[in-house]
């Protein structure tokens, strides 16, 4: 049950992120985003260390940072192809493509010699599924949007990235889930400085101050939920939950702006409910 939270706690965040960092997308540097949220988050997780410690003590401790910073650079990567794919695409179509981290990062827990429980491969499609379906929007002639659109490549590639961050965070378990999200979000900064430095592409427009500043916050929150899910596991239980982007979207939409989802939204929220409810036997 802990997994689960964690994990749907995670998804819940980016979720949010999204919504937040839409408008920012479209109008500034995709690096200056990446950069300026990792500065806020960085900043809230040395504050967290500084209170409640966790720094590395020992040699298997120091390996886990190595995995744990290792997962930042990958970030670095899956955040720009992510904010690439928002820029470009319709969030109707790119979210549901997002969704494919989770058969991805089955794929890789399988291929690091990990067992998969029976009940996750039922629970996997439904999961897939019902992300896709909450994603889906009317379009404007009231169609429904299912096609591929720009973007779709770029949010294809953060999804691959983002099952390999699962299993890397879950190879860094030996240290407290708020050092993990530190050292990630570190080696993210060491990365990413030097790129917007290089692009000079630093400058954000003073009206997404106060956007990006709430998502540096959400950002660090997620790297700790997403840290600690991963150390308790199982990691094809977290993979397939954080996924869940989509259905969080709809259900903020429902209780926040009063949105009312469509048939097929209604039929993912449904399927997750059922994936999640599977899931939460073997988690």
């Amino acid at each position: 049950m802990i997994t689960i939270l964690l994990s749907l706690g995670t998804a819940f965040s980016y979720a949010l992120q999204d919504y937040l960092m839409m408008p920012v997308a479209r109008v500034a540097s995709v690096v200056a985003g990446v950069l300026w949220i990792r500065v806020v988050a960085v900043f809230a997780l040395l504050v967290t260390v500084a209170f409640v410690g966790g720094l590395p003590s020992g040699g298997e401790e120091w390996r886990a940072a190595g995995f744990a910073a290792l997962g930042g650079v990958f970030e670095v990567a899956a955040f720009m192809a992510w904010l690439t794919a928002l820029s470009r695409g319709q969030l109707s179509v790119v979210s549901p493509l997002g969704s494919l981290s989770s058969p991805l990062t089955v794929l890789f827990v399988l291929m690091i010699g990990q067992s998969v429980a029976a009940v996750v491969w039922v629970g996997l499609p439904l999961a897939v599924l019902g992300s896709a379906l909450t994603s889906l929007e009317p379009a404007a002639d009231g169609s429904r949007s299912r096609s591929a659109a720009a973007g779709a490549g770029w949010a294809i590639l953060a999804a691959a990235i983002f099952g390999v961050i699962t299993i890397l965070f879950g190879q860094a378990s030996a240290l407290p889930a708020v050092s993990v999200a530190l050292f990630a979000g570190l080696s993210t900064l060491a990365v990413t400085v030097p790129m917007a430095i290089v692009l000079r592409a630093w400058r954000l427009p003073r009206r997404f101050h106060r956007r990006v500043g709430a998502c540096g916050v959400l950002d660090a929150g997620a790297l700790i939920t997403f840290a600690a899910a991963t150390a308790i596991g199982p990691l094809s239980v977290v993979g397939i939950l954080v996924a869940q982007t989509g259905t969080m979207a709809v259900l903020l939409g429902m209780v926040l702006l009063g949105e009312r989802p469509s048939r097929p939204q209604m039929a993912g929220i449904v399927l997750t409910l059922a994936a999640v409810t599977l899931l939460g036997a073997v988690a």
